[in-house]
């Protein structure tokens, strides 16, 4: 039992034996274990010592002069007894305890038994479907909130914030310390809260909207898929990054893209529309060559190629177009995509004659001419499967450069990284 009073572990239930107080919070509630610490506060899991129930006590300091802290803790209990959904703990009461500098704000709640996913990443690889399925998870949570009348937004989604329920596997969204209310910033309230890395830019700012919890989620969604850091992913200055470290299929980085849009008012509006965005059914495959000015010179030694393979074969090369309007697009465009690939032995050890087949992929890119030249920049986002094998990885050119190829084969027990041309050990 941890003393309430002075933070000691003590085994008499009445009398703490480093300072000889009584131990119990409130004297209504034993104090277990810490179970997570964050920007507000300290989470305890208890025993409520009326019927033994197990609950959550948050303990959030009162101590600090800065008005902001205490509009933050008043705003997380304010806004806790106004809601009701089986993926939100349910409040249950809060008072006040200590004195002096010892004061702070008792939180009370369901104790929600589990690990974070932020746990389960440090020992969990997950697929790219496993992914979009908590996506979709978190998103429902987000509508629940977001139809509130003001609108409520978290402000904090992340993996520690994002529990999964030993006892049904659902996923339940903690700590609500960073919560506003939509309608906040009409009567003068702002205030910067939120976790680095996974604040949109207009958060930086003080504002918060719908759009605002989408952005996080976009993050979530990419430090899950590659198991990195944001700021190893969003690099400053630098918005599309992340694109060069992440491997998935066409329709997700779209997806992703449309989440992690810089200005808010290029996402989805709110949880709903990017649940629609996710769900919506892929449009129909497009096989028509790209815009002339969108086609380096370079690059049309391979769309002859394609010409001459063959119906079969090309009937094996399709393109899910999820490029942004005005990007041109191609088909089963191999030359870039597989001759970095084809340079790397492990590759062909494990594929063999099997490498640019049965590959999908949109292509975008974009060039601008300046004083007689161009500089272009053209990305090929391929996956495919053979018997043998299957191969997720982004082709990459920019402004002439050489080719880079970035992803990850797998075939049996083997993984290989493309790029690097390595054997990738179990735990990568």
């Amino acid at each position: 039992m941890i003393c309430a009073a002075c933070g000691e572990t003590t085994a008499d239930p009445t009398t703490c034996a480093a300072c000889g107080t009584d131990p119990r919070l409130d004297g209504r509630y034993a104090l277990e274990a810490v179970v997570g610490r964050g920007a507000t506060g300290v989470t305890y899991r208890a025993t409520r010592l009326l019927d033994g129930a197990a609950v959550a006590v948050k303990e959030m300091a009162l101590r600090h002069a800065d008005p902001d802290h205490r509009r933050l803790v008043d705003r997380e209990v304010q806004v806790l007894r106004q809601l009701s959904h089986p993926q939100i703990p349910r409040y249950l009461e809060h008072f006040d305890a200590g004195v002096g500098r010892h004061r702070h704000l008792c939180l009370v709640s369901e104790f929600v038994d589990g690990r974070t996913l932020h746990d389960e990443l440090r020992d969990r690889r997950y697929t790219e479907g496993e992914v979009l399925a908590i996506v979709r998870e978190v998103l429902g949570i987000l509508i629940y909130l977001q139809d509130l009348r003001p609108p409520v937004i978290h402000r904090d989604i992340k993996p520690g914030n994002l529990m999964r329920r030993a006892a049904d596997g659902r996923l339940v969204l903690i700590d609500f310390g960073s919560v506003r209310d939509a309608v906040e910033d009409t009567i003068g309230g702002r205030t910067i809260a939120g976790t680095f890395g996974y604040m949109a830019p207009e958060q930086f700012r003080g504002e918060a909207k719908p759009a605002t919890d989408l952005y996080a989620v976009g993050v979530l969604a990419l430090v899950l898929l590659t198991r990195r850091e944001p700021d190893a992913l969003l690099e400053s200055g630098d918005s599309g990054a992340w694109r060069r470290k992440v491997v998935c299929a066409p329709a997700t980085l779209a997806f992703l893209e449309a989440l992690l849009a810089p200005d808010a008012d290029d996402r989805p509006a709110d949880a709903r529309a990017a649940l629609a965005l996710l769900d919506a059914p892929p449009a129909p495959a497009v096989a028509e060559p790209p815009a002339r000015p969108f086609i380096p010179a370079r690059r049309r030694k391979g769309l002859r190629l394609i010409s001459l393979l063959g119906p079969l074969a090309f009937a094996s090369l399709f393109v899910t177009p999820v490029c942004s309007a005005g990007i041109g697009r191609l088909a089963g465009y191999n030359e870039p995509a597989f001759a970095k690939l084809r340079e790397c032995p492990l590759a062909v050890e494990l594929l063999g004659d099997g490498i640019g087949f049965a590959t999908f992929g949109c292509a975008t890119g974009s060039a601008e001419g300046g004083g007689g030249g161009c500089d272009a920049d053209w990305s090929y986002p391929v996956s495919g499967s053979r018997d043998r094998g299957t191969y997720y990885f982004n082709a990459r050119q920019r402004g002439g450069r050489a080719w880079q190829v970035a992803g990850v084969l797998e075939v049996g027990d083997r993984r290989v990284d493309v790029g690097a041309c390595r054997e990738m050990s179990p735990d990568e």
